[in-house]
């Protein structure tokens, strides 16, 4: 894995996480995250670029990522370097049964 940081000062403002699986032809973005006072500044199209830029040596074309269909910045951020969903899928939390009956006594 590997990590692309932007720092301010040496405050951390945002970060991704990803690894190059070279076997499978892909960048695999594990994470994404900008501080949220510090969004809408174009910190994470520069984090994407700088993963991309790390990629290059490798001649890989496909970036493969989860995102929860409702992070609306996060999808046009994908967007906007051509990314396409793919595959939709739907997370169901289950709260473990004692969990229900906590607080009933």
């Amino acid at each position: 894995s590997r990590i692309c940081l932007c720092l301010n000062g040496g405050r951390v403002l945002g970060f991704c996480l990803f690894s190059i699986l070279i076997d499978e032809g892909i960048v695999y973005l594990y994470k994404i995250a900008i501080d949220t006072q510090c969004r809408k500044r174009g910190i994470g199209t520069r984090l994407i670029k700088n993963m991309i830029g790390c990629t290059k040596e490798f001649n890989l074309n496909r970036i493969l990522l989860d995102v929860e269909v409702a992070n609306i910045s996060a999808l046009k951020l994908y967007e906007s370097f051509g990314c396409n969903i793919v595959f939709v899928f739907l997370v169901i939390l289950l709260v473990p049964f004692f969990d229900l009956f906590k607080n009933d006594k």
